[in-house]
């Protein structure tokens, strides 16, 4: 077991709205860099918080979260999807039963449900990476304009 210094504990909640809202003010920009890069970060940062067996798990929370990312690149997201689709099924479709066989030995809690987990964190892999995908290889010019070219220009 792992135990951390009570300062650690007590500021971890001041550091995970730090976070929260960089994420927020960093989606908001009108730089696609860097809106690019939160929301890459933004998938890292779910994951992590899916990854742990429940009740550690937050993958119901983290599931809208990353949904939540799409219409900010709705062009590029459906562009990823189609070139890569199959392959990022293939990913869930391989990483559910991992998850459900980590997860058969679990007692069962009320909340999150166990037996959704390996689902849920699945799914959440699945759209994390074709929310990065969309960002990186088919990041569009309609979802991610050169704000910094136009800008420079007038």
């Amino acid at each position: 077991r792992v135990f951390l210094h009570s300062g650690a504990l007590r500021t971890a909640p001041i550091g995970g709205l730090v976070v929260e809202v960089l994420m927020g003010m960093g989606l908001l920009s009108s730089r696609s860099a860097v809106r690019r890069a939160t929301i890459a970060v933004v998938q890292a940062f779910h994951v992590m918080l899916a990854l742990p067996m429940p009740p550690s798990s937050f993958y119901p929370f983290s599931a809208v979260c990353l949904l939540a990312c799409i219409p900010i690149h709705f062009e590029s997201f459906i562009t990823a999807f189609r070139a890569q689709g199959w392959s990022v099924l293939l990913v869930g479709a391989i990483t559910f039963p991992l998850l459900h066989y980590r997860a058969l030995n679990q007692t069962k809690k009320e909340y999150p449900p166990y037996s959704l987990y390996p689902l849920g964190v699945s799914w959440i892999l699945c759209v994390a990476l074709l929310n990065c995908l969309a960002v990186t290889r088919y990041a569009s010019r309609v979802d991610y304009p050169s704000h910094d070219s136009s800008s420079s220009s007038s």
